[in-house]
């Protein structure tokens, strides 16, 4: 569930009706599996108890069976709390890990549990903590080589190592370099051939190439880039990175220091020497910091 959307409502109504039609469409599209309908009156008029009858009713429709309920930006549920001043949405949500062994749920985000308003500790006081990093540079590679089967040998050597560089292996940013090295060959084949669909395999994107793309990767990108400098980091922080970046750090700030090390925002390259873990957003970072960034 993209929980960014479903919150985006300023009822708890909405909310509830907006989650029910949400996990009936990925039921259906994952499993083809028909949930019945929750009752829309009562989700009108007390919306979380008819959540907690609709679960019942898919319980027993599928008795024996186990559902996974991931919440994707979860933390998007505060402005939704802030709209209508009530917590009943985490209340319902812990009522369910605590009583629902069916339901198994996982809340992903991109701030840690001590990064949140405190009264989120009292219902995610029985969830662990599992903290996802970048990809190992061996899948890195293969992902940039072989992200489906067949796929053509449009990398030189020399091109991937500088993929592998700028992205320090994030996932996002490996697959978002890449799909703009394909949709550069895929023009420069149509421009020489004039043919649209013509095969790409004789051409190769050398370092040069991509080291053309930067800008067009931070103005592509450019939600993922600005979500990280703006919401990801607090003003603390990016006064901190303001700092780095130009070469006055104070390294006895060791605890901010290990937040954005966790964050993976910087990386300590030799004892008490830092930088910005990913070039490409250090390249962003430089250029928020001049006024000099792609608009959207």
């Amino acid at each position: 569930m993209d929980i960014q959307g479903i919150a985006s409502t300023i009822t708890l109504s909405g909310f509830a009706q907006s989650l029910a039609t949400a996990i009936q469409k990925a039921a259906w599209n994952a499993r083809r599996l028909q949930l019945p309908h929750p009752d829309l009156e009562q989700l009108q008029t007390d919306p979380f108890l008819a959540l907690q009858t609709w679960f019942t009713q898919i319980e027993r429709m599928a008795s024996g069976k186990r559902f996974l309920l991931c919440l994707d930006e979860f933390e998007r549920l505060s402005e939704l709390i802030d709209a209508t001043n009530s917590r009943a949405p985490l209340n319902f949500l812990r009522h369910l890990m605590q009583h629902c062994p069916q339901w198994i749920l996982l809340f992903s985000g991109s701030h840690t549990p001590d990064e949140l308003d405190p009264y989120w500790s009292d219902y995610l006081i029985n969830t662990q903590s599992l903290h996802l990093t970048y990809l190992e540079e061996p899948e890195a590679r293969e992902l940039i080589l072989k992200p489906v089967e067949k796929f053509p040998e449009i990398y030189h050597p020399q091109a991937v190592d500088r993929i592998v560089e700028l992205t320090a292996c994030q996932p996002y940013l490996v697959q978002l370099t890449c799909l703009l090295v394909v949709d550069r060959l895929n023009q420069k084949s149509r421009e020489l051939t004039g043919k649209r669909g013509t095969a790409i395999p004789e051409f190769q994107a050398t370092r040069e190439d991509i080291d053309g793309l930067i800008s067009k990767v931070l103005e592509v990108g450019g939600m993922y880039f600005r979500e990280l400098w703006t919401k990801t980091l607090s003003d603390r922080e990016r006064d901190f990175i303001q700092d780095l970046m130009a070469g006055t750090v104070d390294p006895g700030n060791q605890r901010l220091i290990k937040k954005l090390i966790k964050k993976q925002v910087i990386a300590e390259v030799e004892p008490g020497n830092y930088q910005i873990k990913v070039p490409l957003v250090q390249h962003y970072f430089q250029s928020v910091l001049t006024d000099d960034y792609p608009s959207s």
